[in-house]
């Protein structure tokens, strides 16, 4: 999934809220014996840098567990060196979004009534995007 809507970023299909994608599968260690994850997705819309942190539509996480492993990730990476590597200006926000569809199991934990994960959410300034596929195309919204 990343790695399809990374190819149609390429190809000139900017995605709403969260601008291009310009990276999948970004490893967060510098040496291989480093222990560290992937950011699923790097996105940029000319002034953000989000990292997303993708669920598959058959994905049983939570979103909490989303919203931690996405937040995580950016608290780990290097910030200075991401920035450089894609040639992005050294003030460009950057934040943590959970990616998930729309409809699936994270999706409707969001339409329930959990004042706890949207105050944590609140707090960690991090805002879900909800992907759709139609017609062999991916979407996003809010």
């Amino acid at each position: 999934i990343a790695m399809e809507m990374f190819k149609q970023s390429k190809i000139g299909v900017p995605y709403d809220c969260i601008g291009n994608i310009i990276d999948y599968q970004t490893p967060l260690k510098n040496k291989r014996t480093d222990v560290a994850g992937k950011i699923d997705l790097i996105s940029y819309d000319g002034k953000t840098l989000y990292i997303l942190e993708l669920k598959k539509p058959d994905s049983e996480e939570s979103m909490l567990r989303c919203v931690l492993e996405g937040f995580t990730y950016m608290q780990t990476v290097n910030k200075e060196k991401l920035l450089d590597n894609f040639n992005l200006p050294a003030d460009t926000i950057i934040k943590a979004s959970p990616f998930v569809f729309r409809n699936k199991q994270q999706h409707e934990q969001m339409m329930e009534d959990r004042p706890h994960l949207f105050k944590l959410m609140q707090l960690l300034d991090s805002k879900p995007y909800y992907v759709e596929m139609q017609n062999d195309t991916y979407y996003v919204g809010v």
